[in-house]
């Protein structure tokens, strides 16, 4: 009877346990609904100014890749440009202390939106401020991948990953 229980029990728990996977798995038109909704607020977000960029990695120019912690990203918000990124790399002419580096807020001087691929924008953003002259150039793919590049006078440029923050998650 013992055994009979045990039996009963083990069986029970494979049975759910594939009926718990059996209804996670997508068919692929769920999938490309899927797909096609994160495209579009993808293309919203960017059509409209208003999006957030997650770093998760950064590529300086010297060493190897680095992967970060959360709370590194860049805010864009019609005219105003937040940048909360750190900063490995060759400084020419920076404040004794190191300035502030890519930690700061400003305003946008010139901005342009471009579609390069059918999947893929090309966001340029032009600022400066009392440290540096900086070129952000924001690629975004149609699934939230994105990759940050900036261009500063006075410091080497540097490259980060991250995705897209979705504002109807």
């Amino acid at each position: 009877m013992k055994r009979f229980t045990i039996l009963i029990l083990v069986l029970s728990a494979i049975v759910c346990s594939l009926e718990g996977c059996a209804s996670m798995s997508m068919t692929p038109a769920e999938k490309a609904a899927k797909a096609e909704k994160i495209a579009s607020q993808v293309r919203d977000s960017l059509s409209n100014w208003n999006f957030t960029i997650e770093a998760d990695r950064m590529y300086p120019r010297r060493g190897g890749a680095r992967s970060l912690s959360s709370g590194y990203q860049v805010i864009v918000r019609d005219v105003d440009f937040n940048s909360h990124l750190p900063y490995f790399g060759e400084a020419w002419n920076v404040p004794y202390d190191g300035g502030h580096a890519l930690t700061f807020k400003s305003k946008i001087i010139d901005r342009s939106l471009t579609q390069v691929k059918p999947d893929c924008y090309e966001v340029k953003i032009a600022l400066r401020d009392s440290e540096d002259d900086y070129l952000y150039t924001i690629t975004v793919f149609d699934n939230g991948n994105a990759s940050i590049l900036v261009n500063c006078r006075n410091r080497e440029s540097i490259r980060f990953s991250g995705n897209i923050k979705l504002p109807y998650d």
